[in-house]
């Protein structure tokens, strides 16, 4: 691979990963993403009085300031709000374990279902089996509704 397909593909994971937090935001934890007062930056709404976290890296002043950006694709103190939440609030156990390809294999647990992903970034590998848990269930909610 020559440098210039390594830069692409470096370029293509970064706008995949650019995408992935919100979602984790919104169907993981189940915020609503809120326009700030100025309509400048989106936030997510958490239900405390003071807002929650940012969506996308803001300006303040004269530095970026993301500590308080939610970024669970990069930042494992926000994946292990994930992991919390998908414990306690989806009933699932949780596993993450080194693969002999220098990958991470994160497997959730729920009823007789198992969801796993790998993925050489274990913050990437929990957010993406923390979605495919969702579809399953998503998908057992849809099969509940036609057996009805």
């Amino acid at each position: 691979m020559d440098i210039k397909d390594l830069i692409q593909k470096i370029k293509e994971r970064k706008i995949l990963l650019q995408a992935l937090n919100p979602e984790i935001g919104t169907k993981v934890m189940g915020w609503s993403i809120e326009t700030s007062m100025d309509g400048l930056n989106d936030y997510y709404e958490d239900g405390s009085l003071n807002g929650g976290f940012w969506v996308e890296d803001i300006q303040r002043g004269f530095s970026i300031d993301d500590s308080n950006t939610f970024k669970p694709s990069e930042n494992m103190k926000h994946t292990w709000m994930v992991i919390e939440r998908m414990m306690e609030h989806y009933n699932c156990s949780f596993s993450l374990n080194s693969t002999e390809l220098n990958n991470f294999k994160c497997e959730f647990r729920f009823g007789n279902e198992i969801v796993e992903y790998i993925d050489p970034c274990q913050c990437v590998a929990i957010c993406v089996a923390s979605l495919k848990v969702l579809s399953v269930l998503d998908g057992q909610q849809n099969n509940d509704r036609r057996d009805e």
